[in-house]
């Protein structure tokens, strides 16, 4: 499997910069934006779009979910993965304090996915945007009427 190297804190999931890594062989270092909340957790999506998980586990964020099958995309935030399947359905795993790994009841249609420190973020192939766990400073307060991201 090559892989090619791609740092996750440069995705800033406040200014919606929804991006996803959708080729396979493609590796991140699962962190956050936030400099002093480093987590040293890696990921790849492999060639049979399976996921493979190491590094630090003090939070299950290497316990890839049983079952975890054709992922096309893979986003960090602090000690937490999120995974986007080829049917538009997100997983979620790892530090769950804030709920920032359950992911909301019925969300489909997802084309891309973001995460920060304690939320996470979907961007629906609708142009809607979808935000869960923490909301402390309104990161995850998806203006009324956006749409068409």
């Amino acid at each position: 499997m090559a892989i090619a190297k791609q740092n996750m804190r440069s995705f800033n999931a406040c200014a919606l910069a929804l991006v996803s890594a959708t080729m396979a062989g493609c590796a991140m270092n699962v962190g956050t934006t936030d400099p002093e909340a480093v987590d040293s957790t890696e990921a790849a999506l492999s060639t049979g779009y399976s996921v493979v998980a190491w590094g630090r586990n003090d939070n299950g964020q290497t316990n890839v979910p049983a079952g975890l099958t054709n992922a096309v995309a893979l986003a960090g935030g602090y000690e937490h993965s999120l995974a986007l399947r080829a049917d538009g359905t997100v997983i979620g795993w790892g530090y769950n304090a804030q709920g920032q790994t359950t992911v909301p009841a019925g969300l489909t249609g997802v084309k891309a996915i973001a995460a920060d420190y304690y939320y996470s973020l979907a961007l629906k192939q609708d142009g809607t945007v979808v935000g869960w766990g923490i909301n402390d400073f309104g990161q995850r307060s998806i203006p009324a009427g956006l749409s068409g991201v």
